[in-house]
C-alpha cells in the first residue's frame, strides 16, 4: 500500500458513512428483509428494542470495511482483481445469511400456519436477530476471503 494512513483515514470515513446511513435506513430494513407471510406479521414487543435493533444493524455495515481492510492488511491481498473478489465474497456471504434466516422465518409461519386455518400470527421484531446473522455473514465472508485469497508465502 502506498498511502496507508490515507487509506485507513478513507476506510473510517466509509465506516462513519456506513453507520449514519444505516441509522436512516432502518426504517425501511424490516420491510425489505422480513419474509411476508400470508395471516402472519411482526409486532413490537419492547421500546428499547428499536434503538438496539437500528443500533446494531448500523453497527453492523460500519464494520464491514473495517472488517476488509484487515482482511486484505493481514492477509495480504494486494491484487485489486483479489480486493474486488474479496469485497463481492463478503457481500455475497452477509447476504446468504440474511436470506437463510429469512427462510427459517417463514418455515416458522408456515408450520404454525398449517396448524390451525384462520389464524394469524405475530412474532416479536425485537426476536428477529437479523443483526446477529449479519454479522455471522460478515465474519464467515471475511474468513474466506482471508483463507483463499491470502498470498501464498514461498
Amino acid at each position: 500500500m502506498k498511502h496507508p494512513k490515507t487509506t485507513i483515514l478513507l476506510t473510517i470515513a466509509f465506516s462513519v458513512a456506513l453507520f449514519v446511513l444505516g441509522i436512516f435506513i432502518y426504517g425501511q430494513y424490516p420491510e425489505l428483509l422480513l419474509p411476508k407471510v400470508n395471516g402472519g406479521f411482526y409486532q413490537v414487543t419492547e421500546i428499547t428494542g428499536s434503538f438496539k435493533a437500528t443500533f446494531m444493524f448500523s453497527l453492523i455495515l460500519s464494520l464491514t470495511p473495517l472488517s476488509l481492510y484487515l482482511v486484505w492488511r493481514f492477509s495480504p491481498i494486494i491484487s485489486y482483481n483479489k480486493k474486488l473478489l474479496s469485497v463481492g465474497i463478503v457481500l455475497a456471504c452477509m447476504a446468504l445469511a440474511i436470506i437463510g434466516h429469512q427462510q427459517m422465518i417463514k418455515s416458522y409461519f408456515i408450520s404454525l400456519l398449517n396448524r390451525v386455518d384462520n389464524i394469524s400470527v405475530s412474532y416479536p421484531l425485537n426476536e428477529v436477530h437479523f443483526d446477529y446473522y449479519l454479522f455471522l455473514g460478515l465474519c464467515v465472508g471475511c474468513c474466506i476471503s482471508f483463507f483463499s485469497l491470502r498470498q501464498k508465502s514461498s
